[in-house]
């Protein structure tokens, strides 16, 4: 739908931060507003943490992060 904003499901891997710098770029061409989401599996027991860094990070950059633990 135009206007709403693109949803990039982020992992913090190396694919899913290459998207994310792509659609930085491309905010300098188009106008358009990214959410990042999380889904934290809680399968390792360090993943909490590491999902509190991403969504430092990610807001940080001055994007809305949005988090799901299972």
């Amino acid at each position: 739908m135009k206007g709403s904003p693109i949803l990039l499901g982020f992992s913090g891997g190396v694919d899913s931060a290459a998207l994310l710098s792509l659609l930085l770029e491309c905010r300098q061409f188009f106008s358009f507003e990214i959410h990042v989401a999380h889904f934290d599996h809680a399968w390792r027991e360090e993943s909490q943490k590491e999902a509190l860094d991403l969504k430092m990070y990610i807001e940080d950059l001055g994007l809305v992060f949005h988090f799901v633990r299972s």
